[in-house]
């Protein structure tokens, strides 16, 4: 019989190295604080499979805060790997209020219902504008939902996709649960290369990583949709 105290011990995977067991706060302040990828495979008991810590209904129930998921710290930068006190007290506070948030969130959700809104299947395909692909060892996109809430404080749920970055192809998209799409209407669409496990503006332009200067958006109803990116100017 599964214990309660088997249920909140968490393990995940970073570089292909298991890692654990940790509370389920534990892990999601090492999540929320960057300390390891938003989209790091986790497990627990009780779980059928591994899976990417956004699509846990149990670690993340409201989905990536979106201090996570919509912005990007120095940390993961190569051009940035060490900060001063200032900075670091900066980002431990952002973290702390990501964390309330999340559990804040979850409250709600708990208290008004269930989700009300419907999801879209999409896939497709992303590369350069002269149509060569962007040379990344992983590639992440993030849908965000541009449509106000349909019920009040029940807001839409960002969706994530993997890109296979052999052929620039990703096959679905999750906002709750596995290929379950993204929620239906128009959102603007943020792109994460990483090469060696590090962050690589080179490869990608940074506009391309700010809800407020990304180009690319997309609609739901599309069903399938071409990404492209600008490639990047040398030595900027």
């Amino acid at each position: 019989m599964q214990s309660s105290a088997d249920s909140d011990r968490w393990f995940y995977k970073t570089g292909g190295t298991k890692a654990g067991p940790v509370s389920g706060k534990d892990l999601q302040l090492l999540i929320v604080g960057r300390r390891v990828p938003f989209d790091v495979k986790v497990w627990c008991h009780g779980m059928n499979a591994w899976l990417p810590a956004g699509e846990s209904p149990d670690l993340f129930p409201t989905g990536i805060p979106p201090t996570v998921r919509y912005g990007v710290t120095d940390t993961e930068t190569e051009d940035n790997r060490t900060h001063s006190p200032s900075r670091r007290i900066i980002l431990a506070t952002t973290a702390l209020c990501a964390s309330l948030l999340c559990l804040g969130l979850r409250w709600m959700i708990a208290a008004r219902g269930s989700d009300p809104y419907r999801y879209r299947s999409i896939s497709g395909h992303i590369g350069y504008e002269d149509g060569q692909p962007i040379p990344a060892d992983a590639i992440y996109l993030t849908f965000i939902p541009l449509g106000p809430p349909l019920r009040p404080g029940v807001h839409p749920r960002c969706g994530f996709a993997s890109v296979n970055p052999r052929d620039g192809f990703f096959a679905s998209a999750t906002s709750r649960k596995r290929g379950d799409g993204i929620v239906d209407g128009k959102h603007r669409v943020l792109v994460r290369a990483l090469k060696e496990g590090v962050l690589r503006t080179d490869l990608v332009p940074k506009e391309y990583l700010d809800f407020e200067r990304t180009p690319l958006e997309v609609d739901a109803g599309s069903g399938r949709v071409e990404l492209t990116v600008r490639r990047p100017e040398p030595g900027k």
